[in-house]
Formats: C-alpha cells, sequence, structure tokens
C-alpha cells in the first residue's frame, strides 16, 4: 500500500461508499469488488509459496509435447503461472484492475487458486484464509493508511521491494508509517474494539504448564 497508494486509495473509496458509517463485515463481501481485486493481487504478486508441494503422476500422461510417466515427482511452478507475461500483462507490476473488464482490455483470469494447490494436497484450510485476509484487508484499509516512512530531512522514502527467496518467500523488511485516516476514523475502530473486545490472555495458564 505504501508502493501503490493510488491502489489503497481506490479500496478505501469503496469501503468508505459501502460501509460509510461502520467496519466491513463478511457479508459486504461481493459489494467490494476492489478490495477483492486488491487482495487476488497481492497473493498473485508476491506468492508466499512460490513453488507447490510435490506432486505424484497416478498414470503417464502427455504434457506441452512432453511424456511425463506414472509415479514421476512434479513440483509447480506457482510463481511462473502467477508472472506468466502471456497470461498477465506487465506481471511485476501491482494492478488490482487487470481483473477487471475495460474497454481497452479483457479481465485477466484469477489464478490465485494455485497457491492453495491442487487435487487431494490442495490446502484445506483455504476458505479460512480467504475469508480471513478479507475481513483483516477491509477492515485495516476502512480506518488505517499507509504511507510511505520520512527520512530525517521529512523527505519520503521510496519502499524498496526486494523479495527473499526460498520455499517459502516474504519481502525483505522496509519502512513505512501506519497512521488513522482521520479522528472520526479512530472514534470508528474504538466502537468496533468494544464491540469485538479482546479475549483474557491464557499467559498465566501456559506459565503453568510443565516443561
Amino acid at each position: 500500500m505504501a508502493k501503490y497508494p493510488d491502489a489503497q486509495r481506490k479500496a478505501q473509496e469503496e469501503l468508505h461508499r459501502v460501509c460509510p458509517d461502520r467496519m466491513p463485515q463478511f457479508e459486504d463481501c461481493d459489494q467490494l469488488p476492489y478490495v477483492n481485486a486488491l487482495i487476488k493481487e497481492t497473493i498473485r504478486w508476491i506468492p508466499i509459496a512460490p513453488i507447490g508441494f510435490p506432486h505424484a503422476v497416478s498414470q503417464d500422461i502427455i504434457c506441452g509435447g512432453y511424456r511425463i510417466p506414472e509415479g514421476a515427482v512434479i513440483i509447480p511452478n506457482v510463481w511462473g503461472f502467477l508472472h506468466d507475461p502471456s497470461t498477465f500483462r506487465d506481471p511485476m507490476e501491482f494492478i488490482p484492475e487487470r481483473f477487471f473488464d475495460t474497454k481497452d482490455w479483457p479481465a485477466e483470469p484469477d489464478l490465485t487458486h494455485t497457491v492453495f494447490g491442487w487435487g487431494r494436497r490442495a490446502c484445506p484450510g483455504r476458505k479460512v484464509a480467504d475469508s480471513a485476509l478479507f475481513l483483516t484487508t477491509a477492515q485495516f484499509l476502512r480506518v488505517f493508511e499507509v504511507k510511505k516512512a520520512l527520512d530525517d530531512t521529512s523527505h519520503e522514502i521510496e519502499p524498496l521491494i526486494e523479495v527473499k527467496a526460498g520455499t517459502v518467500v516474504h519481502p525483505e523488511p522496509f519502512p513505512v508509517r501506519i497512521v488513522l485516516q482521520s479522528d472520526e476514523h479512530g472514534k470508528l475502530l474504538d466502537s468496533h474494539l468494544k464491540q469485538f473486545k479482546w479475549d483474557d490472555s491464557d499467559a498465566e495458564k501456559l506459565k503453568a504448564i510443565p516443561e
């Protein structure tokens, strides 16, 4: 959001329009297409698992002119699927609008399901993950704004996105500022936290467990 503030602003405008005086809930999902596109693009842009889990081929198959024999182990290239320039224009750019039809460009396919795997080894928690991503993103952007960090001379520091490669990837740390959009947004957040209170900590109970 710090690197692509226009995308953040569009999501916030949609949230303010759909939920003008409250926090978004699950039932608002269908009314927030841009927020959903932003989440899809985040998953596509830097998938946390760039290669999927190994699978064993259950029978001889021909794929792309190559014979893959029964029993062969294959590893899906998730990063390749989600950054294929023949499928996604400017695949290294963060463009939530790519999932919408426009007069200049047809909607690009939503392949974010690939990050959850296939077949019997597909992630059983996908629905939980989708729901958590939506609610966390929508409620966060409803009240907060992510801004670029400032240096000692109060000039903005452009976020440098460098991905640490591995079986599981994540961006290298970079500074940002997270602020409330306004005092009114702070009041909305306070009201929400009063309605949905945190449960008491189990820290003391954990201390009593023998090592």
